[in-house]
């Protein structure tokens, strides 16, 4: 049995055995309040 190495995965489809799984959800509201508050103010 071969074991790779897992890596981060920018481009493509995802795979569990072969790419790290990440929850960004946070990250992308927080993003779009700021980016809302942000062309509010402007």
């Amino acid at each position: 049995m071969t074991v790779s190495k897992k890596h981060f995965n920018t481009t493509g489809k995802c795979y569990p055995s072969e790419h790290y799984m990440v929850d960004i959800h946070n990250q992308l509201s927080n993003s779009k309040r700021w980016y809302h508050e942000a062309t509010i103010s402007a």
